[in-house]
């Protein structure tokens, strides 16, 4: 979490910040579903072709399951009637997963990569779909109670994918 602190909100400052003359256009709300973003809502802010989002996520089974999102996207390829963005986007950040049932809490931080894509319905409205790997990069585990079936982490790479829809301000 530390990384995202002292990295991730700095920078994200200066890009809001440091220049007014680059924004195109207003924020974006979002609403989607993903791995490792769950059921989430979100808030994008554009600067010319790129944007830095941010997302909050839960799971409503099986306990209490949250997400914390931070993301670049960097646009390019393509025309899109209804934005001056390009449609295609690569995507990287840092999620931050927090599960926890009767048994067991888990804390887990991860970088992703994504190419995704985003359609526009018209000049307020759209979805975005994308796709990559995302690395483990913290896990930690504790066990509440006692249980005959303990899980592990053998792998260190994750298939992440995403679907939102998201509305122009």
């Amino acid at each position: 979490m530390k990384l995202i602190y002292y990295i991730l909100i700095p920078i994200t400052l200066f890009l809001c910040f440091g220049n007014k003359g680059f924004a195109q256009e207003k924020v974006k709300l979002s609403l989607g579903m993903g791995v490792p973003e769950l059921l989430n809502i979100g808030v994008r802010i554009p600067i010319k072709q790129t944007q830095i989002g941010f997302s909050f996520g839960t799971w409503p089974e099986y306990g209490c399951f949250l997400s914390f999102s931070g993301d670049f996207y960097m646009h390019f390829g393509g025309t899109s009637k209804f934005s001056d963005r390009h449609p295609w986007y690569s995507r990287g950040g840092f999620s931050y997963l927090h599960s926890e049932t009767s048994t067991l809490i888990k804390k887990s931080v991860y970088f992703n990569f994504r190419i995704g894509r985003e359609i526009s319905f018209s000049k307020k409205i759209g979805m975005e779909l994308d796709i990559g790997p995302g690395f483990l990069l913290f896990h930690d585990q504790i066990e509440k109670k006692a249980k005959e079936i303990y899980t592990t982490y053998p792998y260190q790479i994750f298939p992440f994918f995403g679907i939102s829809v998201f509305y122009r301000l």
